[in-house]
C-alpha cells in the first residue's frame, strides 16, 4: 500500500525565493515516484495582524488531512502559525510523521519581544518534528548543536544554471550588481552609504529585486537623490531580463546582514562575477576570501568601500577573483547531485 503524503506549504506572495523553489522541488520530486500517494495544500499567507494572530487556531482545520496521511512536510518559515497542530499530533496521533523544512532560523533576523517569540517557538518546533530537512550547510552546522538525533538531513540546495552556459566579458567596466529582494535585512542601506566614499565615475549599481518594504525602498530612493549616487531600480525583472544583466555586470555586490543559504551568490559566481559581501551567516560558506570575492567586516561602511574601491582600480585582483568565481561555480554541486540526493532521501522513508 503506497504511504501518503501531505505537504502543507505557503505560496509566494510577492518574491519566489530559494526556500519556495526548494519546497517545490520536494513535491515535485516526489510526485514521481510510485511509491507515494502526493498531495499539496497552499495554505493562503497572513494578510493582516488579525489573521496572523489567529492562524495557529485556524490551521487545526487541516488535522483531519495531516491524520490520514502517513507523512507531512511543513516548512520552518511557519512554525509560528503550525506549532500547535504539531504538538497535537504529536501527542495523540505519534505514528504519524512531521518532517520539518528548515530553511534558517527568523528569530536571528528579529529584535525586541519577536526575537525571543519565535526563537521558542522556532526550538519547540525543531523539537517536535519527526525528522528534518535543511538546505543549508550554515543551517545545518547550527541546528546539528542544538538537537541530537539521527533524523537530520542536509540536502543541500545548489543552482540551476551550469558554469559553462554562460560567458563574461573581458573588460572591467565598473558596472555593479545587486539582485534580491528590497527590505531592511538585505543591507542595502550599507551600500549605498560605502558608495559616497567611491568616485561616481568609477561605477554604476543596478538594483533587482521586489519591493518588500515600501517604506524602506523610499528611504533608500531619498538617500540616491541626495548624494547623486549611480544606481538604478530595475525591480522585478524577466528571467531573460536577469541573464543579460549578469552578462553585462563585473562584480556582485551583497550586503546581505543575514541569510540562511544565498543561492543568488552561486548565481553570480556562474556568471564569473567576484563577489563583495559582508562576512556573516551562511555567505562565507559561498564566498571565500580572496578566492571568488572580498568579504568584509560585518556592517562595516567603510570596509565595504575600502573593497569596492580596490577591486575597480586593480585590475589583477578583478582578474583573479572573475576566475576564482568561475572555478568555484565549475567545483559546485550539480543540479543533478541535488535531486539524486532528494530521491535517495524519499528512498529511506519507505
Amino acid at each position: 500500500m503506497n504511504k501518503k503524503i501531505l505537504f502543507l506549504n505557503t505560496p509566494p506572495v510577492s518574491i519566489i525565493t530559494g526556500g519556495h523553489k526548494y519546497d517545490n522541488y520536494l513535491f515535485e520530486l516526489a510526485k514521481t515516484s510510485k511509491e507515494f500517494d502526493v498531495r499539496r495544500i497552499l495554505v493562503p499567507y497572513n494578510k493582516n495582524w488579525i489573521s496572523k494572530v489567529s492562524k495557529p487556531i485556524t490551521n487545526l482545520k487541516f488535522l483531519s488531512q495531516v491524520r490520514e496521511s502517513d507523512i507531512c512536510f511543513i516548512s520552518s518559515s511557519e512554525s509560528i502559525y503550525w506549532s500547535l497542530l504539531v504538538l497535537i499530533v504529536r501527542l495523540f496521533y505519534q505514528k504519524k510523521q512531521i518532517i520539518l523544512i528548515h530553511h534558517h532560523y527568523l528569530y536571528m533576523s528579529f529584535d525586541f519581544l519577536r526575537r525571543p517569540l519565535y526563537y521558542i517557538f522556532e526550538h519547540l518546533f525543531l523539537f517536535l518534528s519527526s525528522g528534518i530537512i535543511i538546505p543549508s550547510p550554515y543551517i545545518y552546522e547550527i541546528t546539528r548543536k542544538k538537537i541530537k538525533r539521527k533524523y537530520l538531513y542536509l540536502i543541500e540546495l545548489t543552482n540551476e544554471i551550469s558554469f559553462n552556459q554562460v560567458t563574461c566579458i573581458d573588460k572591467k567596466q565598473g558596472n555593479l550588481l545587486y539582485v534580491g529582494s528590497i527590505e531592511e535585512r538585505k543591507g542595502l542601506h550599507y551600500l549605498l552609504a560605502a558608495l559616497k566614499m567611491v568616485p561616481s565615475e568609477k561605477y554604476t549599481l543596478t538594483i533587482v529585486g521586489k519591493i518588500v518594504d515600501s517604506k524602506y525602498k523610499h528611504k533608500l530612493d531619498a538617500v540616491i537623490q541626495e548624494s547623486s549616487l549611480n544606481i538604478t531600480f530595475k525591480g522585478f525583472v524577466t528571467d531573460q531580463e536577469l541573464d543579460d544583466l549578469y552578462r553585462s555586470a563585473n562584480v556582485f555586490v551583497f550586503p546581505s546582514l543575514l541569510e540562511g543559504y544565498g543561492i543568488v551568490l552561486l548565481e553570480a559566481l556562474s556568471y564569473g562575477l567576484p563577489v563583495i559581501a559582508f562576512d556573516n551567516s551562511a555567505i562565507p560558506f559561498t564566498i571565500k576570501q580572496n578566492v571568488n570575492g572580498i568579504l568584509v567586516k560585518n556592517k562595516s561602511i567603510q570596509a565595504f568601500a575600502e573593497a569596492l574601491n580596490r577591486i575597480l582600480s586593480d585590475d589583477n585582483l578583478y582578474i583573479r577573483l572573475r576566475a576564482g568565481a568561475l572555478k568555484s561555480a565549475q567545483e559546485a554541486r550539480t543540479f543533478e547531485q541535488f535531486t539524486n540526493d532528494m530521491r535517495n532521501f524519499f528512498l529511506s522513508l519507505m
